[in-house]
């Protein structure tokens, strides 16, 4: 077998995936083997996959035919497809598909993959049948952040034991697994330490962190305060949180931190009882108004982002009509519109009622209308304003960057001119003057 030097890595999905991918980049590295972004240069094709719902799975499958395709002009080269499709019922399926693949790898096998690419024996001794992941990393395992310097994310648990009616994280995932408190808050010292001033703390369900240690859901509001009092010039941005889990101590901790960025990122996927319960989401409508209404007494310049499902099974005009009423009403200030997606494994595929698929688009884009229009007018009430903005990228005499109400890749943005003889690098934090503004971008120059 000749020498593997040089991957060439694919990471698709989420945040949380992406986390994946730089330990896998870690352990590679620290194995010596080198890492391309050119895939004709590489000796291994490696597709690092989500697999929540169909269209990450067929964004998966393209990416395995362009690494057969791949592998065709090279005799001696490995495909390794690892991650989430492996832990999916459909993994089965994939691998009698595509027999070019060389190492399918599952979610346990995350700091395996040097292993499984140089060793004959450990590929055919692959398992054959998904497992139940338990893996979960820490502070010492190697890994290689990918993002820009100045900000990275931070898994500070994995797996959920929510089990919605229409999610299949539970059976990719597994059951929920916390980090330490230690264990974060040294991951932390040593992002901050080489130059990071946002952390962005993720997991499936971030309110939940700590739950299966103690059965009890104080453990974030606890972590958030250790951060607090950690040296160095950063912020902590808080993503996933359920509003099953919301609590009054959280809110709390929103209005009293002094690190903890005023961006609440609370995906209630829906408003009518009905949907909720049939949902599985342990909340109802009465208690997430509760939510956002002390939000936002208590903290009056909080940033509300939202995600919502549309055409779940049973979802009547009049669900729907209550949700868009309730959109029009809060106006949040993100929002993003999914269409349900049917997964076999889950309890929801075999709900009565179906909604098509052109009635749940419709639905959709009759949502994001409305908050095109309310992200617009949110956005006029900056124009001609001076507010911070935190720099991302920079070409030329542009900078790109965000204020503390967008997430990177998921938010809004902000395209700033860069005054002759001003010095701007990414990661800076600058003052701005807005000049125009579009539903999602923001224009001016930097002071």
């Amino acid at each position: 077998m000749e020498d593997i030097n040089c991957v060439y890595m694919v990471s698709l999905g989420c945040p949380k995936n992406l986390v994946d991918s730089e330990i896998i980049a870690g352990n590679l590295l620290r194995n010596g083997i080198g890492i391309s972004d050119d895939p004709a240069r590489a000796d291994v094709f490696l597709i690092n996959t989500c697999a929540f719902i169909k269209p990450a799975r067929n964004e998966a499958e393209e990416w395995i035919k362009k690494a057969v395709k791949w592998k065709k002009k090279r005799p001696h080269g490995k495909i390794l497809v690892c991650g989430c499709l492996n832990q999916h019922q459909a993994a089965e399926e994939f691998r009698k598909k595509y027999a070019d693949v060389d190492v399918w790898a599952g979610i346990d096998e995350i700091e395996k993959m040097v292993e499984l690419i140089n060793s004959e024996e450990a590929r055919e001794n692959q398992p054959q049948k998904k497992n139940v992941p338990r893996y979960l990393y820490n502070h010492k395992t190697d890994r290689i952040q990918t993002t820009p310097s100045h900000y990275a994310y931070l898994k500070i648990s994995d797996g959920c034991d929510n089990r919605c009616s229409y999610c299949t994280i539970p059976g990719i995932r597994g059951t929920l697994r916390s980090r330490s408190q230690d264990s974060i808050l040294k991951e932390a010292e040593n992002f901050v330490r080489n130059g990071c001033r946002e952390l962005i703390l993720i997991a499936q369900d971030s309110t939940a962190y700590g739950y299966d240690l103690d059965g009890s859901y104080g453990h974030l509001p606890r972590l958030i305060k250790e951060m607090d009092d950690l040296g160095g010039d950063f912020n902590v941005r808080l993503m996933y949180t359920h509003p099953a889990h919301f609590s009054d101590e959280l809110v709390s901790t929103y209005a009293r931190s002094q690190r903890l960025l005023h961006y609440v990122d609370l995906p209630i996927q829906h408003i009518s009882d009905k949907i909720l319960k049939d949902m599985g989401r342990k909340t109802d409508s009465e208690k997430i108004k509760k939510i956002i209404s002390e939000l936002r007494n208590k903290i009056p310049d909080i940033c509300i982002r939202t995600s919502l499902i549309v055409g779940f099974p049973g979802e009547k005009d009049e669900d729907f009509a209550e949700l868009l009423g309730f959109v029009r009403e809060i106006r949040f200030d993100r929002l993003g519109v999914f269409c349900y997606s049917l997964e076999k494994e889950t309890p929801a595929s075999k709900f009565l009622n179906p909604v098509s698929e052109e009635v749940s688009d419709d639905r959709r884009h009759e949502i994001m209308k409305v908050q095109a229009e309310i992200s617009l007018s949110k956005n006029l009430l900056l124009k001609g304003a001076v507010i911070d903005v935190g720099i991302d990228s920079i070409r030329g005499n542009i900078a790109t960057g965000r204020t503390y109400r967008d997430a990177p890749d998921i938010d809004n943005t902000v395209i700033l001119r860069i005054p002759q003889k001003k010095n701007v690098s990414p990661g800076d934090r600058v003052r701005a003057k807005i000049e125009s503004v579009s539903v999602y971008e923001l224009k001016g120059e930097i002071l």
